[in-house]
């Protein structure tokens, strides 16, 4: 959860980093200091924005009473398995054989 969690911060600096190199080199010359700001902030917040919404099921979250529930449900090998955890420390739920994948 942790390693999923830094990877999806490490592309989100990405992104915005190269929204700010995009500004610098393209939208300043094209539109001047202010506008280029504007739109920069505005491409960024949709960029951001789509990366929640498209990576944000990749972290396998669910919310219980506004608190964070993290887990999966697995089939390996005809055998079921689930692990969830109340904010990816305390365990909720985990259980694992063949009860769980019928």
């Amino acid at each position: 959860m942790v390693l999923k969690s830094l990877v999806i911060w490490l592309m989100f600096i990405l992104v915005e980093s190269l929204n700010g190199t995009a500004r610098i080199l393209w939208l300043v010359p094209a539109l001047g200091n202010g506008l280029a700001h504007q739109v920069s902030f505005a491409i960024g917040s949709v960029l951001i924005l789509t990366m929640a919404t498209v990576l944000g099921p990749w972290l396998q979250a669910s919310w219980v009473q506004r608190l964070p529930i993290f887990g999966a449900d697995r089939l390996v090998d005809g055998r079921g398995n689930m692990r969830w955890k109340l904010q990816g420390l305390l365990p909720m739920m985990q259980a694992s054989g063949t009860d769980v994948t019928h």
